[in-house]
């Protein structure tokens, strides 16, 4: 019976506050069975909460709520959605009328000191990094009349455990999963959410688990007070946080499994119900290492195979396979009868083989699970950082190296197969694929492509029209075109790479990343218009067909690509139009791919989006260059020279450095334009040096090998105009044979033979006076 002690009923009341706060729908199955006094005291406890103008599910010390302001920035406020004790939540419409926007906006009680402003601004930093759809996205932020908020993406929907009421279990358990790879996210990005409850997990109209409001999150293993007495939800805090401690990993799986078990109530499931007490351990030693160990037993709970959360015993394993054969072995069950004694000994020697297969399974598993972490979730966090591209080559050698460990078992799946090539391909890319941040090898890239290629290719001879393996081997070729662009075969890899992504939307036409590919050989195909054929009108068309197409249809799982995807295709646009003749029109598509980068780099630097700055800083200072604004363009190259060296003060990264190495030329052609020749030498010799050094590292390199010619007559131009004759004599005729041996080798683009080359030939002849 309940207990009716004064104290009890408090507690009882308190907890029940918040549940019924949280979860409105299941306010008749909450207190179905509570004690009269317990629910009179709740009366009294909403009444009070009524009048003062919110419910606080939150225990953390807070302000009184201010009602806010009828609008934030281009928002309406419409109505509160809810309240804590950090802050109260608020539904918005935007109302300027460029479009129509349904937002939640938190607005945190009163003004900030130091240390809670420095934390409102870090959570918004940590908002930013979130970008998965199982997580409600920061838009924006900022202060009103004194006080932080921040604006968020609206979900509307309803509560987890609303939502999974009646469910069947697998189905709940499907929506728990989802939940709980998100939170895995999350750590991934070194953020914990530290209040995961009911109301912070929320389905959509369309069935999609969405988490909202990681505004209390933290790095993990951060060290500062502001955040230890953070908001918490008692029912859900863990035992050291309710104490005091600071929210942690251990903090989110404990609140997993306060969540998981309330979710499989009503079934009889022991296995379940284990996982969620591991989860949900007193001692924080005892949970699970991470929400991928957790990820792991419910997979293994959907399989029937014995999970980690229980003891190992020969007798539960015994029952795990049993549960797995149960036709089969109620079909044998007759035989054995007849045959009581040879069953019994191939009964104990089955167990045997079973226990040693399902050991060599989990090992197997773990070693996969954990070269795959390295391999995309740990190596896609490191992409986002300045100075790893040493690091990211070490782990992506590492993590294929285990992967082809497990590739050369008999046992190796497609899927691992194909894991094993995308980890090659990814190996590529830092190793030297034109345009990523790399270490600039590309020689080596192009064996780690040929090693993908075959793993791929060896998929297809046993399933010749599997999707995945078709889209992989479309992208191989898209790099293998980023090494050879400029060159008579450039266009047929390309047209290569287009077929095997379209081979892959017949057979998968929702397939977002082949969709995504071959969009990109469109853009390729526009660049080899331009600088292969040396036909630049005819790419305008293909270009703006292909940008129609991306924002027409826009890419939901792969959205950062597909926004880099856009920035290139302006930027191709805007080459085309500037080379068919018309100037001052190429910089419409050169500052639209501006504004996207800026608006990018403004959620949050990532080392991809620093190196489109440069690219973009180039684009912009030539063509102002050439349409007279010449103090504009110098000071756009010279903005772009200071991302570069930014990128690269981090270390080494062969992409920033073609960057960094074209915005010198620009600088020092801007400075021969306004007058100053002799200043212009300094950032023209900084140029070339890193040309040089460059094609040290890569002899063999045509992109470098060009790079270093167009250089050479570039500098031999600066030197003339600064009264050095002889220099610039030199400096041309070095350029001249720089592209005589890259005609040599088969590798000089039409543009390069109608143009480019011409210019150095004409500069020998200035600068050097006829033959002797």
């Amino acid at each position: 019976m309940p207990s009716t002690r004064t104290g009890d009923v408090e507690r009882r009341a308190l907890a029940l506050l918040e549940q019924v706060s949280d979860r409105p729908r299941s306010r008749t199955r909450l207190l179905r069975d509570e004690a009269p006094t317990v629910l009179a005291r709740l009366a009294a406890l909403e009444a009070k909460a009524g009048s003062a103008g919110s419910l606080i599910p939150t225990d953390v010390p807070g302000g009184i709520e201010i009602e806010p302001p009828d609008k934030i920035g281009p928002f309406r406020i419409v109505r509160r959605l809810g309240a804590g004790g950090m802050g109260s939540v608020w539904l918005a419409e935007r109302s300027d009328g460029l479009y129509e926007q349904q937002v939640a906006i938190k607005l945190i009680h009163g003004e900030l000191g130091v240390e809670a402003a420095a934390r409102f601004s870090a959570e918004r930093r940590f908002l930013a990094r979130l970008e998965t759809p199982a997580i409600a996205r920061l838009i924006d932020g900022g202060m009103v009349e004194g006080r932080p908020y921040l604006i968020m993406e609206y979900v509307d929907g309803e509560t987890i455990d609303t939502a999974a009421d009646g469910r069947p279990l697998a189905e709940r358990v499907a929506l728990f999963t989802t939940a709980a790879e998100a939170v895995q996210y999350a750590h991934g990005q070194l953020v914990v959410h530290a209040d995961l409850k009911w109301s912070n997990i929320l389905v959509d109209r369309s069935g999609r688990v969405r988490l909202l409001d990681f505004g209390v999150s933290r790095l993990v293993g951060a060290d500062d007070e502001t955040d230890v007495a953070g908001p918490m939800t008692a029912d859900f805090a863990s035992p050291e946080r309710q104490a005091g401690g600071p929210p942690s990993i251990a903090d989110d799986i404990y609140a997993l499994g306060v969540i998981l078990e309330e979710l499989r109530k009503g079934s009889s499931d022991p296995d379940l119900c284990a996982i969620a007490a591991r989860a949900a351990a007193p001692a924080a030693s005892d949970r699970y290492r991470g929400v991928a160990a957790l990820l792991a037993d419910l997979q293994r709970w959907r399989e029937r195979l014995p999970v980690n959360a229980r003891p190992a015993t020969t007798r539960y394993r015994v029952e795990r396979f049993l549960a797995r054969h149960a036709l089969g072995v109620g079909v044998a069950a007759a035989v054995m009868v007849l045959l009581a004694a040879a069953a019994g000994v191939a009964s104990f020697n089955y167990v045997r083989a079973e226990r040693a297969r399902i050991e060599a399974d989990r090992r197997f598993q773990e070693v996969r699970a954990i070269s795959g972490f390295m391999l995309f979730e740990l190596y896609d966090r490191l992409a986002d950082a300045p100075g790893t591209v040493e690091a990211r080559m070490r782990l992506a050698d590492t993590a294929r190296t285990y992967l082809n460990r497990l590739r050369l078992s008999d046992r190796a799946p497609v899927d691992l197969r194909l894991e094993t090539a995308q980890g090659y391909r990814r190996l590529a890319r830092v190793q030297g694929l034109s345009g990523t941040a790399s270490l600039g090898r590309p020689q080596e890239a192009l064996r780690s492509l040929d090693a993908a290629e075959v793993l791929a290719k060896g998929v297809l001879a046993t399933a010749p029209e599997n999707p995945a393996a078709l889209e992989l081997l479309g992208w191989i070729s898209v790099d293998r075109w980023s090494l050879r662009p400029d060159v008579s075969k450039s266009a047929a890899i390309n047209a290569h790479a287009a077929d095997y992504f379209r081979r892959a939307l017949a057979r998968s036409p929702d397939l977002e990343g082949a969709r995504l590919g071959l969009l990109t050989t469109e853009k390729s195909r526009g660049y080899d218009l331009i600088w292969t054929a040396d036909r630049p009108a005819e790419a305008i068309p293909i270009l703006n067909a292909a940008l129609a197409d991306l924002r027409a249809r826009p890419l939901k799982t792969r959205a950062d690509e597909a926004s880099l995807l856009e920035v290139n295709l302006l930027n191709r646009l805007g080459d085309a139009v500037y080379y068919a003749g018309n100037v001052p029109a190429s910089l419409g598509p050169f500052r639209e791919a501006a504004a996207i980068i800026d608006a990018r780099l403004a959620r949050g630097e990532t080392l991809e989006w620093l190196s489109r700055k440069g690219e973009s800083a180039f684009n912009i200072s030539g063509t102002l260059g050439d349409t007279g604004s010449e103090r504009e363009a110098l000071a756009e190259a010279r903005q772009g020279i200071a991302v570069m060296r930014r990128v690269l003060s981090f270390g080494p990264d062969a992409n920033a450095e073609k960057r960094l190495l074209v915005l010198y030329g620009q600088e020092a052609g801007m400075l021969s334009a306004l007058g100053d020749n002799a200043a212009a030498l300094k950032p023209a010799d900084a140029s070339l040096a890193l040309r040089e050094a460059r094609l040290r590292l890569a002899p063999g390199d045509p992109q470098r090998l060009r790079d270093l010619a167009v250089g050479l007559e570039a500098n031999a131009r600066r030197y003339a105009a600064a009264g050095r004759q002889d220099d610039a004599c030199g400096l041309s005729r070095r350029s001249d044979q720089t592209w005589r041996r890259i005609q040599a080798d088969g590798r000089l683009g039409q543009r390069d033979l109608n143009e480019t080359w011409p210019k150095a030939r004409d500069a020998v002849s200035r600068f050097c006076g006829p033959p002797a």
